[in-house]
């Protein structure tokens, strides 16, 4: 098999006897033309060289991705298919979004049309995607999906490479093989969901110059099967290739994913976005089936009704789904201008490059598809589109008049050197992208926000509700995990703790309330606040149980994420290093609380690479969580996140710290063995950690003779009750990052007055992170370079609203 070659990319390729196999298999099972999916390296490079001359000409082609000629884009088509097209988005248009009984901005619902009608829009789609030869004056389609994938992931999870339900991995790799689709065959516009990859293509007329437009691969139907199916299936298995082996472990023969595809033509442009439409109706639906289903719903909610199905999702906390799960990732290949930098002037030049764009992210948009009819957008954004906007703003590295612009991104740039740089320290720069979710109802409004600041990794993750579900029903949950030692705990706090919240209240609440079943299908409101600390204690105590249970490593692998390239080797070059110098006794001060340190750090790195299985040994998460109901908060808080309530103007304390130095704190970790030391004006526990309590860092919590509250680190939260008065205006939950630069009194004086003067929540949130980082960490002593997360909660009674 030497010199069998990915048909795309001309790389070397894994499994590929299994994919030969697999090719012939595809051949002989497809009743239209199917792709082979690799062919020999000498068979390719003929096909690149017969089709050269097309794509010379086809760079000419396409200045635009909205290049379409204006006869066609105001041509309207007049088939069977174009006047359901038009039916379905003229009803898209003037309908409301379905009344769900869920808060909007967990879940964008589009308007309830008749589902027969989609049927039918698909079975006349279909009969276009049966072409012999493509026409220059014709819509193109292209259409992937992916074989027996069910299947496929099962496997994938059997073998540890991906964890239970949806796979933000696997979003990823088809967002990935989307934009190559749109690069390969000159596309114009792309939407990929599932398994699945839409690509749409312009007709190829003449141009105003008078130069013919060709379309890519000479458009023989026969190659762009075989190119089409080729460049996914070998990219997505390469891709597969690398998780594997990023997380230490060994591809299984028979995970091989493949995919079929499709190619149709169209005589008008609505004919063809006839097409994108069904696909995100197919989407809108079926991420809600498979959301319930990966989530362990009851079979009769599996088999329950799209909006039963959206509810008990977000009753589990299951809400929102991640944006490409539930709405799919819609792309528009164009031309943007960027920033370059030429190296060898280091002058910085404008440019204009291809760059397929994101145009669904919800910035300018809606997320949902369905929802364009009545933002009165269409598929293809034209020039002066607010989803446009973000064609600006790249960073790229110039190579030269003649060369072709290499995307750089600059955020992301050599992330493995950036974080070798800063193991244990801090980024070159900043990282402020923020990612912010809003939500309120009649009682309150929240908004929660975070950013990465100087760290080489963002180990904070937050929840927030105001309408929980049933058990909670007008009451608001929020909670702030702040990771250490890595962000495995944190993430899987974010994922399990409110479904344990939600299931400890109800058992509560059937033992309470007996037969009154008004009571006990919103006991979360009609508990004692003394009820409601024994289910807040609980709930952190069944986090710990839950990081111990072997069924769950590999997903704490999977949220452990990548070891950075060379992070292992340097981290033992530094302490060998130091090791050596302190036998000689060069060791400088403090030196040897960083060896310390450093070693600890290594003992993570290795355990994390083994990705199979994964205990939070030395990784855990502070968290804070605050239930407000309708006559009082409830603050339940292990470590030192903290909550804080306005009450007049006034700072009122919702939680207390828990670190060492405290006698109570200091009391518990000696009778448990452990000891409080002090590390370069730091008291830590065992040298090591400068918190007391947390979540996860189960070696500290190892002793079976002593009950969790009375181990080295414990879990259990002190709970703080307070009465709602008319004077409470705010409450505000943030990470140590926030808290170390502001004090809770700062904090009321910066949000209070911003709120009298009518800002949003959403601003104030960003100006506060702002605020909070620091602009030299140098000159702050490092205060103001750690991950930032806060939550705002505006209580609507409260005379500032």
């Amino acid at each position: 098999m030497q010199g069998l070659r990915c048909a795309s990319h001309g790389r070397a390729c894994t499994h590929t006897l299994q994919l030969l196999a697999l090719s012939v298999v595809l051949a002989l099972r497809f009743s239209r033309p199917t792709a082979l999916v690799f062919a020999h390296t000498g068979a390719i490079r003929s096909a690149r060289r017969q089709a050269g001359t097309v794509k010379r000409r086809a760079r000419d082609l396409t200045e635009a991705s909205n290049d379409i000629p204006p006869e066609l884009e105001r041509s309207h088509g007049t088939s069977e298919l174009a006047q359901k097209y038009e039916q379905l988005w003229n009803l898209l248009a003037d309908r409301e979004p379905a009344s769900v009984d869920i808060p909007s901005e967990l879940h964008e619902v589009g308007p309830p049309t008749p589902r027969p009608a989609w049927q039918e829009l698909g079975r006349l789609v279909t009969a276009f995607e049966t072409p012999k030869s493509l026409h220059g004056d014709k819509w193109v389609t292209i259409r992937l999906d992916g074989c027996m994938f069910g299947t496929l992931t099962k496997r994938m999870r059997e073998a540890g490479l991906i964890g239970p339900g949806y796979s933000d991995d696997l979003g990823e790799i088809m967002q990935l093989c989307c934009r190559a689709m749109l690069d390969e065959f000159k596309g114009n516009l792309a939407y990929t969901h599932s398994d699945e990859i839409t690509i749409l293509l312009t007709p190829r007329l003449t141009t105003a110059a008078g130069a013919a437009r060709d379309w890519p691969h000479g458009g023989r139907v026969q190659k762009w099967l075989s190119i089409g199916a080729s460049v996914v299936t070998a990219l997505f298995n390469r891709k597969l290739a690398q998780m594997a082996e990023e997380r230490g472990l060994q591809l299984p023969d028979d995970i091989i994913a493949h995919f079929d595809c499709r190619v149709g033509e169209f005589d008008s442009l609505q004919d063809a976005l006839a097409l994108m439409l069904w696909r995100a109706f197919d989407c809108s639906v079926n991420c809600v089936q498979d959301g319930a289903h990966h989530a362990g719903a009851p079979i009769d909610v599996v088999r329950s009704d799209f909006s039963e199905k959206l509810k008990w999702l977000h009753k589990a906390g299951l809400l929102p789904l991640k944006p490409h799960q539930a709405y799919g990732s819609l792309f528009v290949r164009t031309m943007g201008e960027f920033d370059a930098l030429v190296p060898s002037t280091n002058e910085t030049v404008r440019v204009t490059r291809r760059v397929n764009v994101k145009v669904n992210d919800g910035a300018h948009g809606p997320r949902n598809l369905l929802l364009l009819p009545r933002y009165g957008m269409s598929f293809l954004p034209s020039d002066g589109d607010p989803r446009m906007e973000l064609r600006t703003g790249s960073f790229w590295r110039y190579a030269g008049p003649s060369g072709t612009g290499q995307e750089s991104n600059r955020e992301d740039d050599s992330r493995d050197d950036r974080l070798l740089r800063a193991m244990g320290g801090l980024l070159d720069r900043p990282l402020k992208e923020k990612r912010i979710d809003t939500g309120g109802d009649e009682r309150m409004e929240w908004v929660a926000a975070d950013m990465q600041g100087w760290r080489p990794d963002m180990e904070d993750e937050h929840i927030a509700s105001s309408n929980v579900g049933d058990e909670f029903a007008g009451c608001g949950v929020y909670c702030v995990f702040d990771g250490h030692g890595g962000k495995a705990v944190s993430k899987f706090c974010k994922q399990q703790f409110m479904p344990e919240l939600i299931q400890t209240t109800a058992s509560m609440g059937r033992s309470k309330f007996g037969k009154n079943k008004n009571k006990k299908r919103h006991c979360g409101v009609h508990l004692e606040a003394s009820d409601l600390e024994e289910i807040l204690k609980a709930s952190f105590h069944r986090m710990d149980d839950q990081l111990r249970e072997p069924a769950n490593a590999k997903v704490l692998a999977r949220f452990m994420g990548k070891v950075p390239t060379g992070a292992i080797q340097e981290l033992e070059k530094k302490l060998a290093n130091m090791h050596q110098r302190s036998q000689t006794g060069k060791l400088l001060d403090g030196e040897h609380s960083e060896m310390k340190e450093s070693f600890i750090k290594l003992q993570k790195l290795k355990q994390a690479e083994k990705g199979d299985e994964f205990v939070p040994d030395t990784v855990g998460c502070t968290a804070v969580c605050v239930v407000v109901r309708k006559q009082d908060v409830i603050t339940a808080n292990a470590g030192d996140s903290r909550a804080v309530m306005c009450r007049a103007g006034k700072a009122l304390e919702l939680s207390y710290d828990h670190k060492p130095a405290s006698e109570t704190e200091k009391s518990r970790i000696e009778a448990a063995g452990g000891t409080v030391e002090d590390s370069q004006g730091v008291p830590r526990v065992n040298g090591n950690l400068n918190l007391s309590r947390a979540i996860g860092d189960l070696e500290y919590k190892k002793r079976t003779d002593l009950p969790p509250q009375e181990q080295v680190i414990c879990s259990t939260p002190d709970v703080v009750v307070r009465d709602l008065t008319a004077e409470d205006e705010f409450i505000v939950l943030a990470c140590d990052g926030i808290w170390d630069v502001m004090s809770n009194q700062d904090i009321c004086d910066f949000v209070r007055p911003r709120l009298e003067k009518g800002l949003e929540l959403k601003a104030i949130a960003e100006e506060l992170l702002e605020h909070c980082c620091s602009e030299d960490p140098s000159k702050t002593q490092g205060l103001g370079t750690d991950n930032m997360t806060v939550v705002i909660v505006k209580l609507k009674e409260s005379p500032a609203a």
